[in-house]
C-alpha cells in the first residue's frame, strides 16, 4: 500500500463484536529505512503545527454545519448515511450508518427501537460533541449485536439516558443532555427499521 508523502498517520480499524470471545489483532509496524534525527524545532513548523490544530478544533465543532446539518435541528431521530456522506478520511466504504443528535432533560430517556441488520457486525454507540466515544472503559456508552438483547419479537430496544432505568441495553450518557448517536453496521447496504421515542425515565419499564 503505497503512503503518500504527506501522510503522517496509519489508520487499522478492527470491529470486535464480544471482547470475551474474539482474539485481537497483532500488528507490528517497522520503517524500511531508518528515520533521520529530527531537526530541531523551528519557529516555521511549530507555526505549522498550532495552524493544523486549529483547523482540527474548527472542523469538530463546525462538522455538521457541512455534514448532515439537518441533525442540528431534528434531536431525537435518525437519519441514513453513506460512508461517503461523511467523508472518506473518517469512515470505511463498506459501513452504513443512522445516526442523530440525542437531547435529553435529567428525567427523559430515548428509547431506539431497532430491527437488527442481517450483519456479521453492527453497534449503537453514543458520542460527546466532539465526537468522542463517552467514557467507554467506565460506562456502557456503546453496545455491539454480540452484547444486545432482542425481545419476544426480535426487536432490539436500546435505552439512552443519563440513569439506569433498570432494563436490558441501557446506555448511559454519562450525565450529558445532548451528544450523538451512531449506529454503524457492516456488509449490509439495507437500511433496518429504527423507530426513536422519547420518554420519561419513570416510564421506560413500561
Amino acid at each position: 500500500m503505497a503512503i503518500p508523502q504527506d501522510a503522517s498517520a496509519v489508520v487499522v480499524r478492527e470491529y470486535v463484536a464480544d471482547r470475551l470471545t474474539e482474539a485481537g489483532a497483532e500488528l507490528t509496524i517497522e520503517p524500511l529505512d531508518l528515520p533521520p534525527v529530527p531537526d530541531p524545532p523551528s519557529d516555521e513548523a511549530l507555526a505549522e503545527q498550532l495552524t493544523s490544530m486549529g483547523w482540527t478544533i474548527a472542523k469538530l465543532t463546525t462538522l455538521h454545519h457541512s455534514i448532515k446539518p439537518e441533525l442540528l435541528g431534528m434531536p431525537n431521530q435518525l437519519v441514513t448515511a453513506e460512508a461517503a456522506d461523511l467523508g472518506a478520511a473518517d469512515t470505511t466504504p463498506d459501513n452504513l450508518y443512522m445516526l442523530g443528535t440525542f437531547r435529553l432533560a435529567d428525567d427523559e430517556a430515548l428509547i431506539i427501537d431497532l430491527e437488527p441488520p442481517p450483519s456479521r457486525y453492527w453497534n449503537v454507540t453514543l458520542e460527546n460533541i466532539w465526537h468522542e466515544c463517552i467514557d467507554a472503559h467506565r460506562r456502557r456508552s456503546s453496545i455491539t449485536n454480540a452484547a444486545a438483547v432482542a425481545g419476544p419479537d426480535g426487536r432490539i430496544r436500546i435505552v439512552v439516558a443519563a440513569l439506569d432505568p433498570g432494563v436490558d441495553n441501557w446506555l448511559d450518557t454519562g450525565g450529558r443532555h445532548r451528544g450523538f448517536v451512531i449506529i454503524r453496521w457492516i456488509d449490509n447496504p439495507v437500511a433496518p427499521s429504527a423507530i426513536t421515542q422519547l420518554v420519561h425515565l419513570a416510564d421506560v419499564r413500561r
